[in-house]
């Protein structure tokens, strides 16, 4: 997959997607209008995303847009991998929260929004200006039976993401244009999603 969607980048390309298996399984770009495409990658970490990303730069001379995955499995990839997913050896690095009484899933999801909120807070000092952050992590509108795993929802889902997904990106890109070969078709979403 990886392979055809780096070779599917040409100058029409407007937006590159980046990130692991979530954006992986949740942004489809051939239902997507601004001519777009997914690179990312079931097993990949930031470093395997600037790879991925400096290596195709020249092929995207009118990217508008680059889509990073902010989530804490490409932040520490290789430790998680290293230790088969157990994200115990990451939480022992804070005994406070290490020692707090709840559950081990509380803890991780403790651990996950705070380094996240923290690398959010960095990249908003460092880069003043230069991105924009939507949390598509919690959509209220989608349900259990959306889901094909845990983690992962399905191609259904997959398609009322997208669509929200566009609409905040042809807001954010000032009505970038669409793919001419295709008519336009107009998709609503149930319900909204959060900024």
């Amino acid at each position: 997959y990886r392979i055809q969607a780096v070779n599917a980048l040409g100058p029409e390309t407007r937006v590159l997607i980046t990130g692991s298996s979530h954006v992986f399984a949740t942004l489809n770009p051939a239902l997507i209008h601004i001519p777009s495409m997914n690179l990312a990658a079931p097993v990949c970490s930031y470093v395997c995303v600037e790879g991925i990303v400096r290596g195709n730069l020249a092929k995207v001379p009118q990217l508008e847009a680059l889509i990073i995955e902010l989530d804490v499995v490409p932040l520490f990839y290789d430790t998680l991998r290293a230790y088969r997913g157990d994200s115990r050896p990451l939480l022992e690095l804070d005994p406070a929260l290490f020692a707090m009484a709840i559950s081990p899933w509380q803890k991780y999801e403790l651990w996950r929004d705070r380094t996240l909120d923290a690398l959010l807070a960095r990249l908003e000092q460092d880069l003043p200006g230069s991105f924009v952050y939507w949390d598509f992590g919690e959509l209220p509108w989608l349900l259990d039976t959306d889901y094909r795993n845990g983690d992962h929802i399905n191609d259904n889902a997959a398609a009322r993401v997208s669509a929200a997904f566009e609409q905040k990106l042809e807001s954010w890109l000032g009505g970038a244009t669409s793919r001419a070969d295709e008519p336009r078709q107009e998709r609503t979403v149930s319900a909204t999603n959060r900024s």
